[in-house]
Parts: C-alpha cells; sequence; structure tokens
C-alpha cells in the first residue's frame, strides 16, 4: 500500500519495536500527545494528536509514534476503524490496547475516581 507500515502482526512488532524504541531513546525524542497534555499537563505545549493522527491510518495499519506521557510506541487502526494504541512488552512484542477505554481509564484516575 503505497508506502504505507504493513499490517500489525507479531512477527513484525518482534524485530521492530526495539529499534524504534531505541531511535527515540538515542535521539532523546520524547513527545507527548494533546490528550496526554490535556489529562497531566494543560500548560504543556503537546507534539501530536493521537486521532488526528488515526484519521491518516488505513484500517488494518499502525504508525510508529511514542508518547512518552502515555507509553505507547505506535498507533494503530483495526478493521473495525477503532483506534489501538500500541504498547511494547518485552515477552510478546506489543500489547494492543483500545483507545476509548484507554483514555476513560486515564481520565478516571486522574480524577481520584
Amino acid at each position: 500500500m503505497d508506502g504505507s507500515n504493513p499490517p500489525i502482526t507479531a512477527i513484525t512488532w518482534i524485530y521492530e519495536i526495539f529499534f524504534v524504541y531505541l531511535f527515540y531513546k538515542i535521539n532523546n525524542m520524547a513527545e507527548f500527545s494533546k490528550q496526554w497534555c490535556e489529562i497531566h499537563d494543560p500548560q504543556m505545549p503537546w507534539d501530536f494528536d493521537i486521532e488526528e493522527i488515526a484519521t491518516e491510518i488505513p484500517r488494518g495499519y499502525f504508525k510508529y509514534i511514542i508518547c512518552e506521557g502515555f507509553g505507547f510506541i505506535a498507533i494503530g487502526v483495526g478493521m473495525d476503524r477503532e483506534i489501538q494504541l500500541l504498547f511494547g512488552d518485552e515477552k510478546t512484542g506489543f500489547d494492543k490496547v483500545n483507545y476509548k477505554h484507554f483514555m476513560k481509564k486515564q481520565k478516571e484516575s486522574s480524577d481520584g475516581i
């Protein structure tokens, strides 16, 4: 698909997660999403918007982008068009988390609920 990343697979992640993480760490590229800043530090300037990035990703694909605040390493869009946040996991390669559920928990925990 015209320059897009391959579909999300465990094999893809096992080989690539480490290198993406290492690249960002070596280059000290700390980036924070709009959503993290709105919840945890509203005065902080944000670097990217999760929902905006997701509109650019075809169904079944992902885009590498690290959010230092939330700790994810990529944003994916499922075949059902649901946004997924992908977190690195040393044992299995990655964990996919539903964006809406994740954000709900983040907001609840910041409100002390």
